[in-house]
């Protein structure tokens, strides 16, 4: 009996991580943070776990209505999440 071990590449998408950057990809939009991102993600994935759970939530529910980024709760709940990781860093460094 021969035992074969296929390499297959990682699965990218949702819930497997942003999978092989493309042409075009961005950068975390955290000040500072040269992380490069997919162009469909917020920012890098350690920033995004710092943004409190109520606000992901947000963040998530205001995209997913379909209005993306012209949707004034998205801009909202973006804008206090990005707050909230300077606040944190402020914290972090006296």
């Amino acid at each position: 009996m021969t035992t074969t071990s296929i390499k297959a590449p990682a699965p990218a998408g949702p819930g497997n991580g942003p999978g092989p950057l493309r042409p075009g990809a961005a950068r975390c939009r955290i000040p500072g943070c040269r992380a490069p991102v997919g162009r469909r993600r917020l920012m890098c994935r350690p920033h995004w776990y710092q943004v409190p759970k109520h606000l992901r939530d947000l963040i998530w529910a205001a995209w997913r209505s379909g209005a993306g980024v012209l949707d004034p709760a998205y801009r909202q709940a973006v804008a206090e999440a990005l707050a909230a990781i300077q606040a944190a860093r402020a914290r972090k460094d006296p």
